[in-house]
Formats: C-alpha cells, structure tokens, sequence
C-alpha cells in the first residue's frame, strides 16, 4: 500500500506500479547498427548463466536485430567461478569477428588479454565510472544510473503527493564509450 517506484523492471508497469528503465533494446540496436557499417555477419553474445531480466531483454533484442541485419548471432553462456573469475561455459566460435557482453564486467582487462578475443570488435557493458581502458576494437556500454535514480525520485515524489496518479514508464538511454556521437543516436 506504499508508494513504489521501480528501477529496471518492465513487469511492475502491468501492475500499475510506476518504473524507470535502461534502453537496453535501443543500445543493442545501435551495436548491430555498428557492426552493419563495419560488415560483421558473425557475432557472439555472451551472456551470464543466471538468468535475469536484463539478460532475457538484451538476448531478445540481439535476436530481433541480428535478423535485421542478416547476422549470424551465437548465444555463450559465461560467468564468474568462485574466485570471481571470469569462465566461458561454451566456446565462442573462431570466425565470429565481434563479442558482445551482455552483462557488466569485473575484470575486462584480464579477458580482453585472452587470445579468443584478439582482434575482435569487443561491446562491453560496464557500471558506471569503470570505462577507462582505451582500445580501438573496445565499445563501452554502461546503464545511466543518475537519471533513472533521479527520474525514479521524481516519480516517488508525485506518487507521495497523489497516491492515484497513473503508473508511469521513462526509458533512459544508455551511454556509449568509443562510438562518436552521431552513432549513439541510431
């Protein structure tokens, strides 16, 4: 009976419970926009075992657009060991010249450094304020934190003064590291 706002969750708007979201559709749009223009026809998206919304959203979008754009798509799945290492549980196939990760990255450095990776188009998401390696075959990706907890105030704020305002639905870009500006706005 609370006022709720949420973060990240499409489902709770069914509920008539308001929520501000990542575009992650958008950003997977604009990484097969990016691969178009560079005439990759073969690519691996690695995503972790767990399964989670944003994982089923990301691998939804990259098979929507890998059709698109008539690009062969692999599905890895990957994850951490118990030393938070990072492990591929299937391969990723030698002729995919790109690797999307769909999942925020610990240690990129030490998986970057992996000879199944060289000279591949890498698209990393990372969490906010990690982007500071500078490669030419690397893409950060990284979920707008500040405006949706801003956007998610805002919104608790209106509910708290009209408990029956109507749900409402933000999407907030995600913000792109290693792409000019004009190929953010696919």
């Amino acid at each position: 009976s609370q006022p709720l706002v949420c973060i990240n969750d499409y489902s709770n708007l069914l509920n008539g419970i308001s929520n501000v979201v990542s575009a992650d559709e958008q950003a997977i749009q604009t990484i097969f926009a990016e691969l178009q223009k560079m005439k990759i026809d073969k690519v691996a998206i690695i995503y972790w075992a767990e399964n989670t919304f944003c994982t089923q959203s990301r691998l939804e979008a990259a098979g929507k657009y890998a059709a698109l754009c008539r690009c062969e798509l692999y599905t890895v799945s990957g994850g951490y060991d118990k030393e938070r290492k990072f492990i591929l549980l299937q391969e990723v196939p030698s002729d995919c010249k790109a690797v999307i990760f769909s999942g925020e990255i610990i240690n990129l450095q030490e998986i970057l450094n992996r000879e199944i990776f060289a000279g591949k188009k890498i698209f990393a998401w990372q969490y906010p304020g990690q982007a500071s390696l500078t490669t030419e075959n690397l893409v950060y990706l990284s979920q707008d934190l500040q405006t949706l907890a801003v956007e998610a105030v805002k919104m608790l704020q209106e509910k708290l003064s009209d408990p029956q305002a109507p749900a409402r639905h933000i999407v907030v870009p995600c913000k792109f590291y290693g792409l000019s500006e004009a190929d953010q706005s696919i």
